[in-house]
């Protein structure tokens, strides 16, 4: 009885951890989808910036 208990535990865990992990890694896929937006919007400004100081000199 106590391993069939175990047995249930163990399955109800891995798919837990299953879903955990699926929901955590399309947070972390948009996490960094978001940082790689912002990097690629900073590195643009930044460029722009370097330009027209260059230009100035």
């Amino acid at each position: 009885d106590y391993l069939y208990f175990r047995i249930l535990l163990a399955s109800l865990i891995r798919k837990f951890r299953l879903v955990i992990y699926t929901f955590l890694n399309k947070r972390l896929v948009n996490e960094l989808h978001n940082v790689f937006l912002l990097l690629k919007d900073y590195i643009t400004r930044h460029r722009d910036n370097v330009t027209q100081d260059l230009k100035k000199c």
